[in-house]
């Protein structure tokens, strides 16, 4: 790699900071409001990779219904009968999701494929048995058996890796359990893909900034649930909420364009930040050629020239972050761009999880279904959980909770009737599943 960074020059750098598309999502034209993508076609991008099967390119909702309602013409002594499935089955523009197979049927856009790229990176597909049978009616088993015929084998053998590993196996492992329930899957299945953009794009920019070199984990973030109050007095949610997230996020674009920039330069598609630091020695030459490098940099993004003498490969290193950072802080047109990278993490990702909370501002919430849908997930196969173990399998996913909010959850556990209390210890507190 090293010899890599000895090469380079100011015009190989470009002046131009790279769309950060490997590993994330967004770029400043998702700054909007509105959003840009549509779940039940990421859902449908997910099932084809894991089934391994898409819909033909001749498929067509009208001739698919038209084709069911024919089917049940011939099949029904009553013909008055079909004019009644149509309204209970086909009335909108849309096909009913009986089954997870049958969210192929929304066309993906390119955006959504772009969304969906993250959660290919997640799944291991290797590493779960995906069932898609599903308990329905003679009806509804019908209409999948026919929307089967309109799938075609579209196999695939990817050798990606993604930016948070940690985060994989959890994302695996929920996918692998949910997909045995998989009427609830169908249920919640854009729920969930909701909740996992958020958890990966969140722990991607609390690992990014100032973790940069060292291995992910699942950092510090804290949720309230939707109800409850946010107050001055909660540090926790106060100092490691939304605000801390907001600050780390900043830093999604500057640090992830670079690593664009280093992708090009090493010709390595799967380079990572924190892999630098393991593949270059601590050392005067390489200390040296970074050094190098950084004055190239900040020529080509024309930086003022900046001359310091570094001892350690961690110094060097970020120096060159810094010098990352700091094109974006005047008032050019890359601020502008800055700033709707900024905007679109918001609106993208996190909104769906934000209430504004007077003079505290924006907090991070879980309403019940999502804490419901996290719960089953943690509980897993298990026939119940301690309350204190479910509690990590949430900070393993990157979810939070101050003591006030553990004990709202309790209270909220008793309400829905999935908790056996031994006593009044929290150790002796379970949980169980609700599905």
């Amino acid at each position: 790699m090293l010899d890599k960074f000895k090469d380079t020059t100011s015009e190989d750098i470009g002046p131009k900071n790279l769309t950060p598309s490997t590993y994330y999502p967004f770029s400043n034209k998702d700054s909007s409001y509105k959003r840009s993508f549509d779940l039940k076609a990421i859902v449908g991008q997910l099932v084809s990779y894991i089934s391994e099967t898409k819909v033909s390119k001749n498929y067509s909702y009208d001739d698919f219904k038209e084709k069911c309602l024919t089917s049940f013409q011939n099949e029904l002594s009553d013909p008055n009968a079909v004019s009644i499935l149509k309204d209970v089955f086909f009335s909108s523009d849309d096909p009913q999701l009986f089954s997870l197979l049958m969210f192929q049927a929304y066309k993906a856009e390119l955006k959504d494929e772009k969304v969906f790229s993250v959660f290919k990176l997640m799944m291991k597909q290797d590493d779960c048995n995906i069932s898609f049978s599903t308990k329905l009616n003679f009806l509804e088993s019908y209409i999948v058996k026919e929307f089967e015929e309109e799938l075609i084998s579209s196999p695939h053998n990817d050798q990606s890796v993604s930016y948070l590993p940690f985060l994989d196996t959890l994302f695996t492992k929920d996918v692998d359990f949910l997909s045995k329930k998989s009427h609830y899957f169908t249920q919640h299945a854009e729920q969930f893909l909701e909740l996992y953009l958020f958890l990966y794009t969140s722990q991607l920019a609390l690992n990014v900034h100032p973790h940069t070199f060292e291995e992910p984990k699942s950092r510090p973030l804290y949720f309230i649930l939707n109800y409850e109050k946010a107050s001055i007095e909660r540090k926790q949610i106060r100092y490691e909420g939304y605000r801390n997230l907001y600050d780390h996020a900043r830093y999604l674009f500057p640090y992830l364009s670079f690593l664009e920039t280093l992708i090009k330069i090493t010709n390595n598609p799967k380079l990572r930040l924190y892999d630098i630091s393991t593949q270059l020695n601590d050392d005067k030459e390489t200390v040296d050629t970074l050094s190098r490098f950084e004055v190239n940099f900040r020529l080509a993004r024309k930086l003022d020239p900046q001359l310091v003498n570094h001892s350690t490969l961690d110094d060097v290193l970020s120096s060159l972050l810094n010098s990352v950072f700091s094109q974006f802080q005047d008032k050019s047109t890359r601020k502008d761009v800055f700033e709707k990278y900024n905007r679109a993490f918001e609106n993208q990702s996190a909104k769906p999880f934000l209430h504004s909370r007077g003079r505290f501002g924006k907090v991070l919430v879980l309403d019940q279904d999502m804490i419901l849908l996290i719960t089953n997930m943690a509980v897993g196969e298990k026939s119940q959980v301690r309350f204190q173990d479910l509690i990590i399998e949430f900070n393993k996913r990157g979810i939070y909770f101050d003591s006030k909010s553990k004990n709202t959850l309790i209270e909220l556990y008793e309400r829905v009737g999935n908790i056996d209390r031994k006593s009044d210890s929290g150790d002796a507190v379970y949980v169980k599943s609700t599905i």
